[in-house]
C-alpha cells in the first residue's frame, strides 16, 4: 500500500509527502531485520534452556569433581 501511495504522489512531481513515503519504505528492511534478530535471540534463549535442562544432570557431577580437585592443596614438587 505504501508503494501505491508513493507512486500516486509521485505523479504530481517531487513533494514532501513523496519524500516521507520514500523514507518510510527505505526504513522497512531495517525493521524486518530487527524483528528477525529478536526472534532468533528468543529461539536461542529457548534452546539454551532446553540444552541446559537436558545436560544439567550430566555436567553438575563433573563440575563438582573438578571443583573438589582444584580446591585441594597441592604438594610442591621435589627438586
Amino acid at each position: 500500500m505504501l508503494f501505491v501511495l508513493q507512486f500516486a504522489f509521485g505523479v504530481f512531481g517531487p513533494n514532501p509527502l513523496s519524500d516521507l513515503l520514500a523514507g518510510i519504505i527505505a526504513f522497512l528492511p531495517k525493521i524486518i531485520v530487527a524483528i528477525i534478530i529478536i526472534i532468533a535471540a528468543a529461539v536461542a534463549a529457548g534452546m539454551k534452556t532446553l540444552i541446559q535442562g537436558a545436560l544439567g544432570g550430566l555436567i553438575k557431577p563433573i563440575q563438582a569433581r573438578w571443583e573438589s580437585y582444584l580446591a585441594k592443596p597441592r604438594k610442591k614438587p621435589r627438586r
